[in-house]
C-alpha cells in the first residue's frame, strides 16, 4: 500500500514460452510471454498467472515517486487483502530500493534486507577498525 497510490508495475516473465494471462478487473484479458515486457498502472486491480501453471516465474517491480510512502503496517487493509490472496508473500516486509532522487516520504529502506552489509558495497567495515566503529 502506497500513500498516495501512484506508480507503475513492470512485469518481466522468464522461463519457457508459456502464455501468461493478465486479467483486468472487468473481465478483460491480455496474454503475454517470456521475452515480452508488460507495464501497467500500479493502482489497477489485476490478476496474472501462467496458463499451464508450469512454475515459470517473472520479475515484478513496482516503481513509485520518492514522495510516496510505503505503508509497512501489516494491519493495513491492503496488506490484509494481499495476505488473503497470496499467503506465502509478506508484502509488509518486502525490501525497498531508492532508485533515484531523495526520499521525501520517510520510507523504511532497512526492513526486508539482511542486516549484514554485502561484500560488494563500499559500506563495509574494515575488520581492523571494527572496534572503533
Amino acid at each position: 500500500p502506497l500513500e498516495p497510490d501512484l506508480g507503475i508495475v513492470v512485469r518481466l516473465p522468464f522461463g519457457n514460452d508459456d502464455t501468461r494471462v493478465f486479467e483486468l478487473r472487468r473481465n478483460q484479458t491480455l496474454e503475454y510471454r517470456s521475452g515480452q515486457v508488460l507495464v501497467h498502472a500500479a493502482d489497477i486491480e489485476y490478476r496474472s498467472s501462467a496458463v499451464n501453471k508450469s512454475g515459470d516465474t517473472e520479475l515484478v517491480v513496482r516503481y513509485f515517486p520518492s514522495s510516496v510512502r510505503f505503508q509497512r503496517d501489516p494491519r493495513h487493509p491492503k496488506h490484509q487483502r494481499l495476505t488473503e490472496r497470496y499467503p506465502w508473500i509478506n508484502y509488509a516486509r518486502m525490501p525497498l530500493w531508492l532508485v533515484s532522487g531523495e526520499d521525501t516520504a520517510g520510507n523504511d529502506f532497512v526492513t526486508g534486507f539482511h542486516t549484514r552489509v554485502g561484500r560488494f558495497t563500499s559500506a563495509r567495515v574494515d575488520p581492523g577498525n571494527a572496534a572503533s566503529n
